[in-house]
């Protein structure tokens, strides 16, 4: 049969952790129309799992870094929502379409 394995909680949290700031510092290193379509990609993905969670919160906090306007529908207070695509017009990111 098969072997259980276990997955201390901490193991994980450091893991996440290291997803995490790995990938803040590659969203850090590009261009704001570069996070910008890493934004875009996001949009109409319905998975979701630890490592996507981690990657969004880093993707958010490279908008949020930087000096531009966010729009307020998309960049919430403790969130950011995925579900429209976006774009940068001069140093505001809104939602494509409005």
């Amino acid at each position: 049969m098969g072997t259980d394995i276990f997955i201390k909680e901490s193991e994980v949290n450091s893991f996440l952790e290291n997803y995490f700031q790995e990938h803040l510092s590659n969203f850090r290193l590009k261009s704001n129309l570069e996070i910008v379509d890493c934004f875009n990609r996001e949009v109409g993905c319905n998975g979701w799992t630890g490592t996507r969670g981690a990657y969004l919160e880093a993707l958010s906090r490279s908008f949020r870094e930087r000096d531009l306007t966010l729009d307020e529908t998309v960049f919430l207070k403790d969130a950011m929502s995925i579900r429209r695509k976006i774009k940068l017009e001069g140093n505001k990111v809104i939602p494509v379409g409005d």
